[in-house]
């Protein structure tokens, strides 16, 4: 009897420890999908838009650099604001550090004596440093209208680079694919401030 009651009893204690075992490794397999479905990214449709603002101010060279004027004033500084120009731009992104825009506005540069209105479309990546920084790489690629100038108009290409959190400060670089006076390719280098806005 005393066989038959401990033969019964191991076999139940074994059936209950490998069914508890079962249901753990069951529990960490569902937690473990269900992690991996938060982790993937959402589809194209389901990826939002964005919006971005930007303000600059071109740059020029300083010509009379260390000079002194007749009041007696030295020039010491080595570049100039030379403008100001305005961006626009709208787009849908894939995450909040890649998208593509489509944008306008308008670029003025004082000793070009040019107003320019560029329409260009752009990739705008904004990976983050952390949860507060963002590093802004933009390049556009479109068309350029001069302004006044009659039908002067050509290729317009732009580069730019930021770092910033819900305010970016940038620096970029943009060419037009017409002349004015002895300029061949129009442009300007510039400083400014963009923000961009994801839904």
């Amino acid at each position: 009897m005393r066989k038959i009651f401990f033969f019964l009893f191991t076999f139940l204690s074994i059936t209950t420890f490998s069914q508890t075992k079962k249901d753990t490794l069951t529990d960490k397999k569902s937690h473990l999908e269900s992690y991996l479905e938060q982790e993937k990214s959402k589809p194209l449709s389901e990826n939002g838009q964005f919006f971005i603002f930007d303000i600059s101010v071109p740059f020029r060279g300083n010509e009379t650099y260390g000079e002194i004027d007749e009041n007696g004033n030295r020039s010491d500084y080595w570049f100039l604001p030379d403008g100001i120009g305005a961006k626009f731009g709208y787009g849908i992104h894939f995450s909040e550090w890649i998208g593509l825009s489509l944008n306008t506005g308008f670029d003025v540069v004082a000793q070009q004596k040019l107003f320019s209105v560029p329409i260009y479309a752009s990739i705008v990546l904004t990976p983050r440093i952390n949860d507060d920084v963002s590093l802004l790489f933009q390049y556009g690629f479109g068309k350029s209208f001069a302004i006044g100038r009659g039908n002067l108009s050509g290729y317009y290409n732009k580069f730019r680079i930021g770092l910033g959190g819900d305010i970016i400060i940038f620096a970029d670089v943009s060419v037009n694919g017409f002349g004015v006076r002895d300029i061949e390719d129009t442009g300007s280098i510039s400083l400014g401030l963009t923000i961009p806005v994801f839904n």
